[in-house]
C-alpha cells in the first residue's frame, strides 16, 4: 500500500512536469488597427502558437482591454505553417471609441514557453501585448501592419537579420526600438533583458546579430514601432516574438551586394545564394501597393541561388518623409534571412494632418522629386533627380556641425548620379542639405 502511494505521487509529479513542458506556448503576437469612420476602428489581433507539445487552441480571446472597456475577440481565421509547426490565429472586431484621446489596447494570456532564457520563471510569466491608438479630432490614423511572420529560428555561429517588413498605409515617419516584453497586467517583465549583440536599426526596422558561439535555446523579443506625423506622435504598435537558436548546419546562405540605379527610374538587382536545394526569395515593401507601383521579377537562377529585379518608375506622388523599405527575404528549409534597402523619394510631401511652420527653408515646386540611396549608407551614397539640378551638397552631424560641403554641377539630363563619399564618417545620424536653384531641402540619413 505504501508503495502504491509513492508511485501515485511520482506519477502526479510526472504529469505536472509534462504539463509545464507542454503548455500552450504562445510565441508571438501583435495588435494593429484600421480607421473606419468617425471614432470607429477595426482592431486586429494576431497570435502565434506552437502546434506541438500540448497545443491549446484559442477560438476566442476574453478580456481584451480596449481603452476602459473589456471586449471578447472571436477568431476569424487561422493559418498553419507546417514546416515551422506554428499556427497564426487572427481575431478582428470593430469598436467605436467615445471620442478623441489616447487609448491603450492590450491583453494578457498564460502560456509563454517555459524555457525562455531572458525571462525569469518564464513558464509562470504570462504573454501580453499593448498597442497605443491616438484619436485626433482632425487626424484619423491607421496603424502599421506586417507583410510577413517573424523569422523564428537562428543558427549558432551565423548572423541573423530580420526586417519587421511593415506596411505603412498613412505614409507616416516611423521609428523602431527594442523594448521589454510584457507580462502581468501588460507591464514590463521584471528581470527581462535584451540578449547581448542584438540591435535594431531605428530607421529601417532591421533586427540583427553577428551570431552566438555557444548558446542555444529560446529568447523573447519585443519591437515597438512608433508613427509620427510631422514630428508629432500618432500611435504605436508592438510585435512580440521568439527567436529559437539551434546548432549550426552545414548549409551557407547570404545575399550578394545589390546593384542599384536611380536613372532614369529605380532599379534594384540582387542575388541570394544558398547551399540548400532551390532556395526561395521573396520581396516586401509598400512600393508594391501604391499607385503606379514598383514591379518585381523573381528568377530561380540555379539550384543554389535565386535573384530578384525591382523596377519602379516613381513620380512626385510618391514623395514622403519616411523612406520606402524594400525587404528581400531568402529562405531554405532550415533558415530565413533578410536584406534591407531604403529608398528616399523627395519632393512635395503628402498632405499632413498636422502643420509645423518651417523658417528659412523654401519648398520645392509641386513636381520636384529627388532620390537618395541607400540609407543607411556605407562608404558612399547617391543622389539623383529626374528633373532638377543640384548646385551644392552639405552634411551636418547630430551636433549641428558641418562635416561636408561641396559645390557640384549635377544636371538631370546627364543620366548620371551624384555620388557622395562618406567613408571616413563615424557611425551615427547625419543631416543632408541639398541646394538647387536657390531652394533647399534637408534629409536625415544613418552612417553604418
Amino acid at each position: 500500500m505504501k508503495k502504491s502511494k509513492v508511485c501515485f505521487i511520482i506519477f502526479c509529479l510526472f504529469l505536472l512536469f509534462q504539463s509545464k513542458k507542454t503548455s500552450s506556448q504562445i510565441i508571438g503576437g501583435e495588435i494593429t488597427y484600421e480607421f473606419i469612420q468617425g471614432h470607429t476602428y477595426e482592431i486586429k489581433i494576431s497570435l502565434f502558437n506552437y502546434l506541438a507539445g500540448g497545443f491549446v487552441d484559442r477560438p476566442s480571446i476574453d478580456s481584451v482591454h480596449v481603452g476602459n472597456t473589456t471586449v471578447t475577440f472571436n477568431r476569424d481565421l487561422y493559418y498553419d505553417f507546417a514546416i515551422e509547426g506554428i499556427r497564426q490565429s487572427i481575431y478582428i472586431e470593430t469598436f467605436t471609441f467615445p471620442g478623441a484621446g489616447i487609448y491603450t489596447i492590450d491583453f494578457t494570456l498564460p502560456g509563454r514557453p517555459g524555457n525562455t532564457i531572458n525571462i525569469p520563471n518564464s513558464f509562470y510569466t504570462p504573454f501580453a501585448i499593448a498597442t497605443e491608438l491616438i484619436i485626433s479630432p482632425s487626424c484619423p490614423n491607421t496603424s502599421v501592419d506586417f507583410s510577413d511572420n517573424p523569422i523564428w529560428f537562428m543558427q549558432l555561429n551565423k548572423s541573423y537579420r530580420q526586417n519587421m517588413a511593415v506596411l505603412n498605409p498613412d505614409h507616416d515617419s516611423l521609428s523602431y526600438e527594442l523594448v521589454s516584453c510584457l507580462g502581468e497586467n501588460a507591464q514590463p517583465i521584471p528581470g527581462y533583458f535584451i540578449p547581448p549583440g542584438f540591435n535594431i536599426d531605428p530607421l529601417s526596422g532591421e533586427l540583427s546579430s553577428g551570431g552566438f558561439d555557444d548558446t542555444t535555446g529560446i529568447f523573447a523579443f519585443a519591437v515597438k514601432i512608433t508613427e509620427w506625423k510631422d514630428g508629432i506622435k500618432s500611435g504605436s504598435v508592438m510585435r512580440d516574438f521568439i527567436i529559437d537558436i539551434h546548432p549550426d548546419t552545414i548549409n551557407s546562405y547570404s545575399f550578394e551586394s545589390p546593384v542599384i540605379s536611380g536613372i532614369p527610374y529605380l532599379t534594384i538587382n540582387i542575388n541570394y545564394v544558398d547551399s540548400s536545394t532551390f532556395p526561395e526569395l521573396n520581396v516586401y515593401g509598400e512600393a508594391f501597393s501604391v499607385g503606379n507601383p514598383a514591379i518585381v521579377n523573381i528568377v530561380s537562377g540555379t539550384s543554389i541561388s535565386a535573384s530578384a529585379q525591382v523596377t519602379w518608375n516613381f513620380d512626385s506622388t510618391h514623395a514622403r518623409n519616411h523612406p520606402y523599405i524594400f525587404t528581400f527575404r531568402g529562405s531554405n528549409a532550415v533558415q530565413k534571412t533578410d536584406f534591407t534597402i531604403l529608398v528616399n523619394i523627395y519632393g512635395p510631401k503628402p498632405d499632413s494632418c498636422y502643420t509645423i511652420s518651417t523658417i528659412g527653408i523654401e519648398e520645392f515646386a509641386k513636381d520636384d522629386v529627388f532620390i537618395i540611396y541607400p540609407n543607411p549608407v556605407g562608404d558612399q551614397f547617391a543622389i539623383s533627380s529626374s528633373q532638377f539640378e543640384i548646385d551644392k551638397i552639405e552634411i551636418y552631424n547630430s551636433l549641428g556641425s558641418n562635416v561636408y560641403s561641396s559645390a557640384v554641377n549635377y544636371a538631370p539630363e546627364s543620366n548620371q548620379e551624384c555620388i557622395v563619399n562618406c567613408e571616413f564618417f563615424p557611425r551615427g545620424i547625419y543631416f543632408l542639405k541639398v541646394t538647387s536653384g536657390g531652394k533647399t531641402f534637408f534629409e536625415k540619413f544613418i552612417k553604418e
